[in-house]
């Protein structure tokens, strides 16, 4: 593995036999360069092994550079009368063009390419998952169905394992996270060292409030995969929710010093410090989650809910109307909004967003029940009907519509017009 980083090591090895190492080391850029070159090797040998795979190839060619650095500081500042440096220097560049015609000839020929790929995908099944779609869909775009049907058929058993996983970040997609659970755990019996498995149940868990089964799974998965920006942001999001403020902050902090950009890090930070009371600070964090991402309905959101606890109303009502500016069926922000008017006791304006939710497809009873007081109000019996009856389709009690026809001779007739209401007592007779 060192030869493919440095090709001329063997001729610096060779050479170091034939000179003074002990003295060439008491020199001060030797010693630094030495000590850089141990710690980069130990770092990927010792300390995190695992940089040693293929797919952390990128990772792991760093320990190349002050190898390369002192191989050929070393052979360009060696002074022997026995050595040639000419000939030395020439034979590490023969050595380093050679190096490259094997992989030349492997990028030339696509059979002998795919075959090292294939190779390389093998050597770690689990964590290889997009490489074999990668090499799938290339075929497929090709056209070479043949060549598709034999990928399949080798890596069957493995595929058919992995739909488990795909299945449960379906119904997470969905916002389903119960029937996702399953799934997980079925794919964990198989592959238990699957960070990214460990985080989404996780995840899922968290959604259902189960903090403590939440906090396992994923403490489980940092530990496979430390370093996580996302797994750690979770992490912080399970203690912001059980509402330990101090906890939740050095998780989102560590999340963010990995991705200065994650946006939601940035968002539950401004929130833990609103929970604090420490206001300017919520809002500078509040402002560049925003200015990240400026557009992201759910962060305008969550940045306008803050500033309403802050009983900042007219900020709130700024940022509630952005997002409905976005989407216009975003049913948190409209009732944020009337909760906004009412807070400011704009009778006008929380009328009319009132009206909007009703219009929804996931309007509330109790929401439902308010609109169609303020139809009767008005004397718009025909809109109060319509309305009730939505409320009805959703589970309100048709006693209590009994109750109201009884005192509204005019809401009885529009009822008994489109449908009228029978007990279930009649209904069988």
């Amino acid at each position: 593995m060192l030869i493919l980083l440095l090709p001329a090591l063997p001729v610096v090895v060779v050479t170091l036999v034939f000179l003074p190492l002990r003295k060439i080391l008491k020199q001060r850029e030797y010693r630094y360069l030495f000590i850089l070159l141990m710690s980069t090797l130990g770092a990927v040998f010792v300390f995190e092994p695992k940089l040693g795979m293929p797919r952390d190839w990128d990772l792991f060619s760093f320990a190349g550079v002050p190898l390369a650095l002192f191989g050929y500081y070393f052979l360009f500042n060696c002074r022997s009368k026995s050595i040639s440096i000419t000939r030395i220097v020439l034979l590490s560049v023969m050595l380093g063009c050679f190096s490259l015609f094997p992989r030349v000839g492997n990028q030339i020929s696509e059979d002998i390419s795919v075959a090292h790929f294939v190779g390389l995908l093998d050597l770690d099944k689990i964590r290889n998952r997009i490489g074999r779609a990668i090499l799938i869909g290339y075929y497929e775009k090709l056209g070479k169905d043949d060549k598709v049907a034999r990928l399949h058929h080798r890596w069957h058993a493995l595929i058919e394992k992995e739909t488990l996983l795909t299945e449960a970040v379906e119904f997470i997609k969905q916002n389903k996270f119960e029937p996702a659970v399953p799934f997980l755990y079925r794919f964990l019996s198989l592959y238990p060292q699957s960070h990214e498995a460990w985080q989404k149940l996780g995840f899922c868990y968290l959604k259902l409030k189960e903090y403590d089964s939440s906090l396992v799974c994923l403490n489980i998965s940092d530990g496979i995969n430390p370093y996580n920006p996302y797994t750690l942001y979770y992490l912080g999001l399970n203690h912001y929710e059980g509402k330990r403020y101090r906890e939740a902050k050095v998780f989102f902090l560590q999340a963010l010093g990995i991705d200065s950009l994650h946006v939601l890090a940035w968002q539950k930070l401004g929130q833990c410090y609103f929970a604090w009371g420490k206001y300017d600070s919520a809002h500078m964090f509040m402002a560049i989650a925003n200015g990240l991402n400026p557009s992201d309905v759910k962060t305008l959101y969550n940045i306008g809910a803050a500033y309403f606890e802050d009983e900042n109303y007219a900020k709130a009502e700024e940022l509630f109307l952005k997002v409905i500016d976005i989407d216009s069926l975003h049913s948190d922000a409209l009732n944020g909004l009337a909760n906004v008017y009412m807070q400011v006791e704009d009778q006008a304006k929380y009328t009319a967003v009132l009206l909007r939710l009703a219009t929804l497809d996931d309007a509330s009873i109790k929401l439902l029940q308010r609109v169609a007081e303020y139809y009767l109000k008005l004397g718009d019996y025909h809109n109060a009907t319509q309305t009730y009856r939505r409320a009805l389709q959703k589970g309100l009690d048709s006693v209590y519509i009994k109750q109201l026809i009884a005192k509204y001779p005019e809401l009885s007739a529009q009822f008994l017009l489109q449908a009228p209401l029978h007990d279930s007592s009649e209904s069988q007779q």
